[in-house]
């Protein structure tokens, strides 16, 4: 029993360290995943036609702006614009301390590559996309 509680214990510390450390020290790429990875987890549940997974990845007041719905739409005008997406890929853009701005590069069958520029801010100790400027406008031939 004695075993049971220290395990506990030792599970409760390591826990508050690691809020400590996101939440307390302003934590942006250790512990939480990264603008980037955040941009490339988003356009892969969009263009899979996974709206409702990629709702988490928008801030809380884009999300109920948006919902799945204008998800599908903003994909399927990205599929106009740019055919079939073959892969997607996440690029590191800036960074400060409570906003970003990462790109998706995306892979198209018809466009080539093309990047999806993202601007992000923290929300809840993570990074949140706050605006869908670059899915709306027109697709920037990536480098």
């Amino acid at each position: 029993m004695k075993s049971i509680f220290g395990a506990l214990a030792v599970f409760s510390v390591a826990m508050l360290l690691i809020a400590g450390a996101v939440f307390g020290l302003n934590d942006s790429t250790v512990l939480v995943p990264p603008p980037e990875s955040v941009a490339e987890g988003f356009a892969r549940a969009l263009v899979a036609g996974r709206y409702d997974r990629a709702l988490p990845y928008l801030s809380e007041d884009l999300a109920a702006e948006v919902g799945a719905d204008g998800l599908r739409a903003l994909a399927g005008q990205l599929k106009s614009r740019t055919g079939v997406v073959l892969n997607v890929q996440g690029e590191p853009g800036w960074m400060a301390q409570d906003s970003a701005e990462a790109a998706a590069t995306l892979q198209t069958e018809s466009a080539g590559y093309v990047r999806l520029t993202l601007p992000m801010s923290r929300e809840h100790g993570v990074w949140s996309i706050s605006s869908l400027e670059g899915l709306e406008r027109e697709t920037v031939p990536a480098a």
